[in-house]
């Protein structure tokens, strides 16, 4: 669970779990702790990931400035090792070229999807 809005109606950006077995929460680290949202939807990505986007970023019903166009990613675990050869390949992947070619075909086309993946978010970013 993430974000929400507090008694006193300010947004938050608190990421919590919860554990089946101990039926318990649990607050968790994330890296978005200045994103607070509130009025959000979330899937389940790849690898266990939390893709939250949309919402808002301030209490509409006071203020309307504050619609979210962006997604943030939350890992709720460790990558598993092949995901990690895949980013770690993928983003340098002018160094591996060469090597790239010797993959078997299933594993090359993951690490190509990455690349392309890679190249867009960057031209995203410095737009």
């Amino acid at each position: 669970m993430f974000g929400g809005l507090s008694v006193d109606c300010r947004p938050l950006s608190e990421g919590w779990m919860f554990n089946l077995e101990t039926k318990g929460w649990t607050r968790t680290e994330h890296q978005h702790k200045d994103k607070p949202r509130l009025w959000h939807s979330a899937c389940q990505g790849r690898d266990s990931d939390v893709i939250v986007f949309g919402g808002s970023h301030d209490y509409i019903l006071l203020v309307d400035k504050g619609h979210c166009n962006d997604a943030l990613v939350f890992q709720t675990q460790p990558y598993p090792l092949i995901r990690l050869c895949q980013d770690f390949i993928a983003s340098r992947a002018g160094v591996f070229q060469l090597q790239m070619l010797c993959l078997p075909p299933k594993l090359r086309r993951a690490v190509e999807e990455r690349t392309h993946r890679n190249t867009q978010n960057t031209s995203t970013t410095a737009e």
